[in-house]
């Protein structure tokens, strides 16, 4: 045991390496001591140590061992997690500790699920994390998504937060759960005040529709002989709600005739923008209409709004930021990305909604935008 303090970060770990393969009760103090090896390089030391502990399973170590989760190297905390998870214990961490590690590259696989088992309660503490400024955690999200319908109530609350990046988060979450529950709610989000909400919430519209059962999703109840509650939203006198409705039918792979209708119908929208939204919805969901869309000689497609984009971008019509990030969305590469980044930067009036719609692209894409000014 004396080697466990030999200089020699090398020697120091193939002891502790020994000590897991022989398991011996005699080397639980010395292991537990071995927890606060030096810092810095002796990483590796301290995660052997947690794995050997792990294996003895002591239980007198389960506290010291999720300190171990708050070690500086991410090695230490991959091994505390590993530990944790074959010994049964990450249900024993608090809720508080593992969102504090939801976005950390060494745990999260695990994290996710540890904390989307807290059910309802992990909501508000999640939604926390969403609040600064230009945060965006794909693995919040990922975890309200794991919560599911049991948080849908909070959720659907959340789309009135004053903060603009909860409302994004919420509304991406809702459009993965598929609880119908949340079409209203997602189809008054349609009329938010920040773009990338209403842009996204049209997106979680589409996918409520497309992945659950259509008939009872589009009505409030299967035997509602009403208007469908996102048909009557395409003659809303809200221009932004007919825009997200005719986007969020845009993703049906089979619409129904009365839907179709709608979408024909939204083709002469007083709202150019809407119409513009139209035709791409008809020509994704039904092709066999796409020819409607062409008759509208005087409406851009959205298609080259996208292949143009630098030319929208500089004459910035009145209206028109909405259909840029839609264009970004269904047709956007890196280039693409990075200049509305720069042109939302430089623009002499800081354009945030490009910024954001830039961003989230690109870290939903793997990407990475760079501020420069110009176009590339």
């Amino acid at each position: 045991m004396a080697a466990l303090k030999d200089p020699d970060q090398d020697v120091r770990y193939a002891v502790v390496a020994a000590l897991r393969k022989i398991k011996d009760p005699r080397a639980f103090e010395p292991l537990m001591a071995a927890l606060n090896d030096p810092k810095g390089e002796a990483e590796k030391v301290r995660a052997a140590a947690v794995l050997a502990l792990g294996e003895l399973n002591y239980p007198r170590a389960s506290k010291p061992l999720m300190a171990a989760l708050n070690d500086s190297e991410g090695e230490v905390r991959a091994a505390v997690v590993q530990t944790l998870r074959k010994n049964g214990k990450i249900k024993d961490l608090s809720l508080q500790l593992l969102i504090k590690h939801i976005d950390d590259p060494w745990v999260n696989k695990e994290i996710i699920p540890a904390v989307a088992n807290f059910g309802s309660s992990a909501v508000e503490p999640l939604i926390a994390t969403l609040r600064p400024e230009f945060s965006f955690s794909e693995n919040a999200i990922t975890a309200l998504v794991r919560v599911g319908r049991l948080g849908v109530g909070l959720m659907v609350a959340a789309l009135k937060d004053p903060n603009k990046n909860v409302r994004r988060s919420v509304v991406e979450a809702l459009g993965k759960i598929y609880d119908p529950r949340a079409v209203e709610p997602l189809i008054a989000a349609l009329k938010d005040s920040d773009s990338e909400v209403r842009i996204l919430a049209a997106e979680a519209l589409g996918n409520i529709l497309k992945f659950t059962e259509y008939k009872n999703t589009l009505t409030s109840k299967p035997d509602d002989s009403s208007t469908p509650p996102v048909l009557a939203a395409l003659r809303n006198t809200n221009p932004l709600i007919r825009l997200g409705a005719a986007d969020a039918l845009g993703y049906l792979a089979n619409p129904d005739a009365q839907s179709v209708d709608a979408v024909v119908a939204a083709l002469k929208d007083a709202d150019w923008r809407v119409q513009v939204i139209a035709a791409w919805a008809l020509g994704h969901s039904d092709p066999g209409k796409a020819a409607l869309a062409s008759q509208q000689p005087m409406v851009p497609s959205l298609q080259s709004i996208a292949a143009d984009y630098k030319s929208w971008l500089r004459k910035a019509r009145p209206g028109s930021a909405d259909l840029l990030i839609r264009a970004l969305n269904v047709y956007g590469n890196k280039d693409m990305a990075q200049d509305y980044y720069n042109f939302g930067s430089g623009s002499l009036l800081l354009n945030l909604d490009l910024i954001a719609a830039a961003s989230r692209w690109t870290k939903v894409h793997g990407y990475m935008v760079t501020p420069v000014y110009g176009f590339r």
